[in-house]
Order: structure tokens, then C-alpha cells, then sequence
């Protein structure tokens, strides 16, 4: 998220919302009950990464529910309630760009040349002087940087893989969307799924960028195993306690060193000065057809909250009603 935001790509500040994501997946595995109020959730949270502009986490948030639903059809009914009315609720920006760019789909590049191209992105440190150079270069490494260092991967695959898997089976269902998404970021492996007559499919042309979801969800579920294993551990000594501190650092040390050569500053430097005459008046002409469509998805959007508001309304206070 550095490299990309250090590129400008603004858009991924919605990266921020990932944890909330993550926490109503979390809660429908644990088997808590995926209501209305659960949906409507899930729905707001597809709505608030549009306002943000993410609509690339919206679109890796509802092939994750899609694949979770697929793998695992006790959770379809939630899934499929929360995609469809997550779409319903975001019509107030679905519908402008459906009118202005219909049947306008975006050129399909690639993901990860290979799966050592996915390790490299996650422990390699490269300076943006290198972003354009090598087999990638076609993207630039801002698409593949996935840095989160060879500590930090270790303690992904130990914690939140090989531990999880073996201890806590009840987080099992997430791994299917999990690998799913980390399977379609190799190559063009998701290009045929972009020619299928689905909505919304062929606008990912990247596909490098799938693997931020995966990394979440094992750092999520790492964090959970080690506190289950220091809580399971008692009490450390002193030698123990100086060994984590010291991963510890390491691990927060090239985690600074990638921000440290990611800075905008660095990027401002490897990109031309391109001069833009910012003189020319901005022009404001009646678009009858864009602003119809957002006058109608607004109130879409607006009755769909109202629906899912009364339904959980409804839900929440009918035990009380039928046990006064």
C-alpha cells in the first residue's frame, strides 16, 4: 500500500476499511448468527468503499464472498444477501459510470509473471529506480510491491497458515477465498473470467493487487494464533522475551526501510516533469443523462438502507416480542 500510494494511487486509502471486511467474515465463520443486521453490515461497508473511491476492494470483497459461498454453501444465504443488496445500497455510484462507460472494459494486462515473482514482491526490497526495469516493467514494481519482508512472511506461514490450519479449523471456510484470490493473481489466469458475460469482471486488469486481500486475512489470523500461543506459553524468560524483541525490530526495520525509499519524494524523481496548463476554464454543460442516473440511484441506494434498516430492526427486537 505504500509503493501505491506513493504513486498516487489515491484509491487506496480504502485499504483502511479492510479490517472491518475482515472482522464480518470473521463473525460469520465463528457461526454468529448472519442476520439482517449482518448483512446490512456487510452492505454499508460495499457502500463506503465506493464513496472512498475503492471500487477495486469492492469487486475483491464480492469475489471472496463469491468463492466463500461457493465452497461452502452453508454461508451462500448470507453471502448472496450481502451481494446483492451490497450492489442495491451503492447504486448511487454504480449507475453514473454504468451510463457513461457502458460496455467500456478495461484492457487486461497480467498479475505475477510467476509464483517467484509473488514471493519476490513479498521479501524483495527494491528502490523506485527499479520499478521499471525487468520482466515487469510493463506494470511497474508499484503493482507487484507487496513488501512485508522474510520475518513477516514467516510469521504469516507459521501463525496465520500452518498454526490455524492445525489448531483453529473453525477459520478453515476462509482459506477457499483465501488461496482462490492468491491462485487468480498469478499470470492471466483470471483473463478468461473478464470475457464472461459477468458484470463487473472485466474491470480488474491487474490482477497483482488481489494478493492484499490474502495478506490481511493471514495477518488477522497470525495475530490471533500468537496470542493463543503466548497465552497457551504462560510466563517468558528473560532470554525468550529478548529473542521476539529482537525479530520484533528486525521485522519493524525493513518494514521502515520500504517506506523510508518509498516516499512520494523518490517517486517524483523517477517520473518526467510534464508541464499541464492549468489555465483553461472549467467547463459546466447540462448532462441530463448523468444526472439522472445519479438522481436514481441515490434514491435507490436510500430506499435500500430503509429496507435493510426495518429488516433489522424487525429481527433484533422480535424475541421480545414473542417472549414479553
Amino acid at each position: 500500500i505504500i509503493a501505491h500510494l506513493a504513486v498516487g494511487h489515491a484509491v487506496w486509502v480504502g485499504y483502511f476499511l479492510m479490517p472491518f471486511f475482515v472482522v464480518l467474515c470473521l463473525k460469520l465463520v465463528e457461526g454468529e448468527k448472519a442476520g439482517w443486521g449482518w448483512v446490512m453490515g456487510m452492505s454499508l461497508l460495499l457502500l463506503g468503499f465506493f464513496l472512498q473511491g475503492a471500487f477495486h476492494f469492492v469487486l475483491w470483497g464480492l469475489i471472496f464472498l463469491v468463492v466463500l459461498a461457493l465452497f461452502y454453501p452453508r454461508f451462500a444465504g448470507p453471502c448472496v444477501k450481502a451481494i446483492l443488496f451490497g450492489i442495491l445500497v451503492s447504486l448511487v455510484r454504480i449507475l453514473p459510470p454504468v451510463v457513461t462507460f457502458f460496455n467500456g472494459g478495461v484492457q487486461f494486462f497480467s498479475g505475477f509473471v510467476s509464483v517467484t515473482d509473488m514471493l519476490a514482491a513479498l521479501v524483495v526490497l527494491k528502490a523506485p529506480a527499479e520499478a521499471l526495469v525487468g520482466p515487469n516493467h510493463a506494470l511497474g514494481w508499484w503493482e507487484l510491491d507487496t513488501y512485508i519482508g522474510l520475518i513477516g512472511l514467516a510469521f504469516l506461514l507459521f501463525y496465520g497458515l500452518y498454526r490455524t490450519l492445525k489448531r483453529n479449523l473453525i477459520f478453515l471456510p476462509l482459506f477457499a477465498p483465501i488461496f482462490s484470490l492468491a491462485f487468480l493473481s498469478i499470470g492471466k489466469i483470471y483473463y478468461p473470467i473478464t470475457r464472461l458475460p459477468i458484470p463487473m469482471a472485466d474491470s480488474e486488469r491487474i490482477t497483482s493487487r488481489f494478493l492484499i486481500v490474502p495478506l490481511v486475512f493471514l495477518v488477522v489470523l497470525a495475530a490471533v494464533e500468537l496470542q493463543r500461543a503466548l497465552a497457551e506459553a504462560g510466563k517468558r524468560g528473560i532470554r525468550e522475551r529478548l529473542l521476539f524483541l529482537s525479530l520484533l525490530v528486525l521485522l519493524g526495520h525493513d518494514l521502515f526501510q520500504h517506506s523510508r525509499i518509498w516516499r512520494v519524494t523518490n517517486l517524483y524523481l523517477l517520473f518526467p516533469r510534464t508541464p499541464v496548463d492549468i489555465t483553461s476554464p472549467v467547463l459546466n454543460h447540462p448532462d441530463p443523462p448523468y444526472t439522472t442516473a445519479l438522481a436514481v440511484g441515490a434514491l435507490l441506494s436510500l430506499l435500500t438502507i430503509t429496507v435493510l434498516a426495518i429488516l433489522s430492526w424487525r429481527e433484533r427486537h422480535r424475541p421480545a416480542q414473542l417472549n414479553p
